[in-house]
């Protein structure tokens, strides 16, 4: 009788864990589309019924990814700090002498100055790339420059969706007048998105 009222405190529980996690995530998923927005992606040739499709099929092993996701691999994260470069904010002092300059990040965020125009790609400064603050992979070293550090932007380009790619709490997608471009998919990613 008492490991049943156990039992059932632990699942309670599991389910409130499960419900906060998922109020937490939810700013982070979007909004539903509407108006004109919802208009674009009815026309488009990806959208089928009531999803973007891609044109090539996708094929996952979703029992291998599971099963894969709770296995400790020594390899996944470095023993020693990762060395960085400790002073990039003096090298964006002077402007690049050919007008091409591309800093990488990390990942796929990428500073890219050409013939006096200045886009960022996919930032991420936040601490984990996920829906949550508190749950997800975490980064091996800060940024290596604040948003504020970084030079005057022109634009931000989002290469698709995904939590590695978007960093909505890190702040680059809410610097205003700020150009945001992003394909079709990224529907409910910011509100001051638009198709490039």
């Amino acid at each position: 009788m008492k490991r049943r009222k156990v039992f059932r405190w632990f699942v309670l529980l599991a389910i409130t864990v499960i419900a906060a996690a998922g109020w937490s995530a939810w700013p982070g998923v979007g909004a539903q589309p509407d108006g004109e927005r919802l208009a674009r992606m009815l026309r488009s040739p990806e959208w089928r019924e009531d999803r973007f499709v891609n044109p090539e099929p996708m094929w996952n092993d979703n029992a291998r990814v599971l099963k894969e996701s709770f296995r400790k691999n020594p390899s996944d994260t470095p023993t020693t700090p990762v060395a960085v470069y400790d002073d990039a904010a003096a090298q964006y002092a002077p402007a690049s002498a050919n007008g091409l300059r591309v800093t990488w990040f990390g990942h796929s965020s990428s500073l890219i100055e050409i013939d006096g125009v200045t886009v960022l790609t996919d930032p991420i400064w936040s601490t984990r790339p996920s829906p949550v603050a508190w749950a997800g992979p975490a980064r091996w070293y800060p940024p290596v420059l604040s948003l504020a550090q970084l030079p005057h932007l022109d634009a931000v380009l989002i290469s698709h969706d995904h939590y590695d790619h978007l960093d909505r709490a890190g702040g680059a997608v809410h610097i205003s007048g700020l150009l945001i471009a992003a394909p079709r998919s990224t529907a409910n990613t910011s509100a001051t998105a638009q198709d490039p």
